[in-house]
């Protein structure tokens, strides 16, 4: 019983540690958009998301960014 409550107890402070490794403030490039982790190295934000959590990343194209830069590269790839 008491080995359980061991257990349950160190699993609570580690999900309560990842969680504050993802809360407060992040120093974002405002360019790349990477963050500077804790080793002062600056990484994709999937990079430092991925390796502190369960998430995991699948990309797309949001429809502002396809009408303002993806549409546009296309047009310019056609024969007119």
């Amino acid at each position: 019983m008491l080995t359980s409550r061991l257990l349950v107890a160190e699993r609570i402070v580690t999900l309560q540690d990842r969680v504050k490794r993802l809360e407060g403030i992040l120093s974002t490039c405002m360019y790349c958009k990477k963050i500077r982790d804790e080793r002062d190295r600056w990484v994709s934000i999937e990079s430092y998301i991925s390796r502190r959590s369960d998430a995991s990343f699948s990309h797309g194209v949001c429809p502002e960014c396809y009408d303002t830069i993806v549409k546009p590269e296309l047009d310019r790839g056609r024969p007119t």
